[in-house]
Protein backbone atom coordinates (compact mmCIF):
# COMPACT_ATOMS: atom_id res chain seq x y z
CA UNK A 1 0.00 0.00 0.00
CA UNK A 2 1.58 3.24 -1.15
CA UNK A 3 1.44 6.62 1.27
CA UNK A 4 -0.73 8.87 0.60
CA UNK A 5 -0.08 11.12 3.14
CA UNK A 6 2.44 13.36 1.07
CA UNK A 7 -0.30 13.48 -2.19
CA UNK A 8 -3.35 14.61 0.47
CA UNK A 9 -2.60 15.77 3.84
CA UNK A 10 -5.40 17.38 4.83
CA UNK A 11 -7.05 13.94 5.05
CA UNK A 12 -4.77 12.82 8.21
CA UNK A 13 -4.72 16.93 9.26
CA UNK A 14 -8.52 17.61 8.74
CA UNK A 15 -10.95 15.45 9.79
CA UNK A 16 -14.44 15.27 8.66
CA UNK A 17 -17.20 13.11 7.38
CA UNK A 18 -15.68 10.24 5.22
CA UNK A 19 -18.20 8.35 3.05
CA UNK A 20 -15.67 4.85 3.19
CA UNK A 21 -17.20 2.43 0.05
CA UNK A 22 -16.56 -1.02 0.17
CA UNK A 23 -14.79 -2.93 2.91
CA UNK A 24 -14.67 -6.31 3.58
CA UNK A 25 -13.52 -8.25 7.45
CA UNK A 26 -10.22 -8.85 6.19
CA UNK A 27 -10.05 -5.64 3.60
CA UNK A 28 -10.48 -2.39 4.29
CA UNK A 29 -7.22 -0.26 3.24
CA UNK A 30 -6.98 3.13 5.12
CA UNK A 31 -9.86 2.50 7.22
CA UNK A 32 -7.65 2.54 10.40
CA UNK A 33 -5.33 5.25 9.40
CA UNK A 34 -8.49 7.49 8.29
CA UNK A 35 -9.92 6.57 12.01
CA UNK A 36 -6.70 7.29 13.85
CA UNK A 37 -6.89 10.83 11.56
CA UNK A 38 -10.41 11.64 13.45
CA UNK A 39 -12.67 11.03 10.75
CA UNK A 40 -16.18 10.08 11.45
CA UNK A 41 -16.49 7.02 9.13
CA UNK A 42 -19.51 5.88 7.14
CA UNK A 43 -18.83 2.39 5.39
CA UNK A 44 -21.10 1.48 1.99
CA UNK A 45 -20.59 -2.14 1.43
CA UNK A 46 -23.01 -4.31 -1.54
CA UNK A 47 -22.48 -7.39 -0.02
CA UNK A 48 -24.34 -8.60 2.76
CA UNK A 49 -21.75 -11.33 4.00
CA UNK A 50 -19.39 -8.39 4.37
CA UNK A 51 -21.55 -6.29 6.72
CA UNK A 52 -22.11 -9.12 9.27
CA UNK A 53 -18.07 -9.07 9.64
CA UNK A 54 -17.92 -5.51 10.33
CA UNK A 55 -20.51 -4.88 12.50
CA UNK A 56 -18.41 -4.66 15.33
CA UNK A 57 -15.81 -2.76 14.45
CA UNK A 58 -15.97 0.29 16.11
CA UNK A 59 -14.12 2.60 14.25
CA UNK A 60 -17.46 2.63 11.40
CA UNK A 61 -19.98 5.21 12.72
CA UNK A 62 -22.57 4.32 10.17
CA UNK A 63 -22.29 0.73 8.56
CA UNK A 64 -24.72 0.94 5.17
CA UNK A 65 -25.42 -2.32 3.09
CA UNK A 66 -25.99 -0.69 -0.47
CA UNK A 67 -24.75 -0.04 -4.27
CA UNK A 68 -22.06 2.27 -4.90
CA UNK A 69 -24.71 2.92 -8.58
CA UNK A 70 -27.29 4.44 -6.52
CA UNK A 71 -25.26 6.73 -4.01
CA UNK A 72 -27.10 9.38 -5.24
CA UNK A 73 -30.52 7.32 -3.89
CA UNK A 74 -28.65 6.73 -0.46
CA UNK A 75 -27.44 9.65 0.88
CA UNK A 76 -29.08 13.25 0.27
CA UNK A 77 -26.33 14.82 2.58
CA UNK A 78 -22.71 15.88 1.40
CA UNK A 79 -19.35 13.98 3.06
CA UNK A 80 -16.51 15.76 3.36
CA UNK A 81 -14.80 12.75 1.79
CA UNK A 82 -15.33 9.81 -0.19
CA UNK A 83 -13.15 7.12 -0.44
CA UNK A 84 -13.64 4.49 -3.20
CA UNK A 85 -10.42 2.41 -3.12
CA UNK A 86 -10.55 -0.24 -5.45
CA UNK A 87 -13.57 -0.47 -6.75
CA UNK A 88 -13.95 1.07 -9.79
CA UNK A 89 -12.87 -2.16 -11.78
CA UNK A 90 -15.77 -3.85 -9.97
CA UNK A 91 -18.49 -1.89 -11.99
CA UNK A 92 -18.88 -2.11 -16.31
CA UNK A 93 -16.75 1.03 -17.85
CA UNK A 94 -20.17 2.41 -18.73
CA UNK A 95 -21.22 2.56 -15.12
CA UNK A 96 -18.08 4.58 -14.01
CA UNK A 97 -18.15 7.95 -14.99
CA UNK A 98 -22.16 8.59 -14.14
CA UNK A 99 -20.85 6.61 -10.35
CA UNK A 100 -18.27 8.84 -10.13
CA UNK A 101 -20.70 11.91 -11.25
CA UNK A 102 -22.54 11.07 -8.17
CA UNK A 103 -20.07 10.44 -5.96
CA UNK A 104 -18.57 14.08 -6.56
CA UNK A 105 -21.54 15.39 -5.98
CA UNK A 106 -21.56 14.07 -2.42
CA UNK A 107 -17.99 15.02 -1.93
CA UNK A 108 -17.60 18.36 -0.10
CA UNK A 109 -13.88 18.19 -0.63
CA UNK A 110 -12.24 15.38 -1.86
CA UNK A 111 -12.69 11.76 -3.53
CA UNK A 112 -10.00 9.49 -3.38
CA UNK A 113 -10.07 6.67 -5.85
CA UNK A 114 -7.72 3.45 -6.48
CA UNK A 115 -7.76 0.53 -8.87
CA UNK A 116 -5.61 -1.79 -10.61
CA UNK A 117 -3.34 -0.69 -12.83
CA UNK A 118 -4.03 -2.19 -16.28
CA UNK A 119 -5.13 -5.41 -17.22
CA UNK A 120 -6.12 -7.36 -13.64
CA UNK A 121 -8.37 -10.29 -14.22
CA UNK A 122 -10.48 -11.22 -10.76
CA UNK A 123 -13.26 -13.46 -10.02
CA UNK A 124 -15.51 -13.93 -7.17
CA UNK A 125 -13.95 -13.93 -3.86
CA UNK A 126 -15.46 -16.33 -1.09
CA UNK A 127 -18.68 -16.59 -3.06
CA UNK A 128 -18.68 -12.64 -3.20
CA UNK A 129 -19.88 -11.96 -7.06
CA UNK A 130 -19.45 -8.33 -6.57
CA UNK A 131 -15.28 -8.46 -5.92
CA UNK A 132 -14.87 -9.51 -10.16
CA UNK A 133 -13.19 -7.34 -11.86
CA UNK A 134 -15.28 -5.79 -14.96
CA UNK A 135 -13.17 -3.20 -16.11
Amino acid sequence: MHDIKPYLPQLFTEPGSLLYIGARPDAHSWLPQMHEAGHIITVLEVWRENIEGLIDDRRIKVLLQGDVRQVDYLFGNAFDYVMWWHGPEHLSYDEILPTLNKLEQRAAKIVLLACPWGYYPQGAHAGNPYETHLT
